[in-house]
Order: C-alpha cells, then sequence, then structure tokens
C-alpha cells in the first residue's frame, strides 16, 4: 500500500472546528476510496492536496 500524504499545515486553519470530520473523510478515502471508484490506485501520495 502507498504512503498517505501527511495532513498540511494549512489543513486546520482551513476546516476550523471541523478538522475532525475532514480527518475522518481522508481516512475513509484512503481506504476505501479506490474499490469505490471515487480515487485511482496512485492518489495515497496526494490525497490532501488534490482531493480535500
Amino acid at each position: 500500500m502507498t504512503e498517505l500524504e501527511p495532513e498540511p499545515s494549512a489543513a486546520e486553519p482551513l476546516f476550523g472546528d471541523r478538522i475532525g470530520a475532514a480527518r475522518a473523510f481522508t481516512a475513509a478515502l484512503a481506504v476505501h476510496g479506490e474499490e469505490r471508484g471515487l480515487i485511482g490506485p496512485l492518489e495515497l501520495p496526494r490525497l490532501w492536496t488534490r482531493h480535500i
């Protein structure tokens, strides 16, 4: 499995009190996104910057 892109420093200020929801969505997308056709097989290294 490819390594997930680290959360960027701008994420918490951008999402504010909803950062937990953004992190949960990112985790779910990382685990189930490819099998559900939402992301391609090479997207994990750029998940935050491209899809979140």
